[in-house]
């Protein structure tokens, strides 16, 4: 087991489709999450391929390790010695989506300072769920495309962490 691994879900009033177009969308994340400075994906959205992304002070070397469209995404990524598995998981009732994520890390950093990076990573989860959350029910209500050909999208609105459930790991 990996030294730090957190998890946590969201329900999204929006089609399963529009959660998953902003998700699987990676070179659009940061016009709907403002913690990603830039994320560009190499090749088509399938496992092996690489995609290169910012999130505060790192740069991310990601491979994507499974799709299965508009359910499960999935990838591997290093950065400062970390390194990193993120799933996530939709599940639709034709009205809702739940969005189930969890992420691990293992390295120098998460074995020595546990605590920390669990914090760390958690809050990090939690934020993208709400900016998820944000831009799936902003794109339900608008109507119109996700993403503006110009690539200035609106950036994803923070919702209170009420709405986020922390819960224990998932097994696939």
């Amino acid at each position: 087991m990996s030294p730090v691994v957190v998890s946590a879900e969201v329900e999204i009033e929006a089609d399963i489709e529009t959660v998953w177009e902003l998700l699987s969308s990676i070179n659009h994340w940061p016009e709907w999450n403002a913690d990603v400075r830039s994320a560009t994906l190499y090749g088509a959205l399938a496992p092996g391929s690489i995609f290169v992304w910012r999130a505060g002070p790192m740069t991310i070397t990601s491979t994507i390790s499974q799709v299965n469209r508009p359910r499960l995404l999935a990838w591997t990524g290093r950065s400062l010695g970390i390194a990193a598995t993120h799933t996530w998981h939709m599940e639709s009732d034709g009205e809702e989506v739940l969005v189930r994520t969890e992420e691990s890390w293992e390295g120098p950093f998460p074995l020595l300072f546990g605590w920390l990076a669990k914090k760390l990573l958690q809050n990090s989860i939690e934020s993208w769920l709400q900016q998820l959350k944000a831009a799936a029910e902003k794109a339900a209500l608008d109507g119109r495309p996700l993403f503006r050909a110009s690539g200035q999208g609106d950036q994803g609105r923070s919702m209170g962490k009420d709405i986020i459930r922390r819960k224990p790991p998932f097994r696939n």
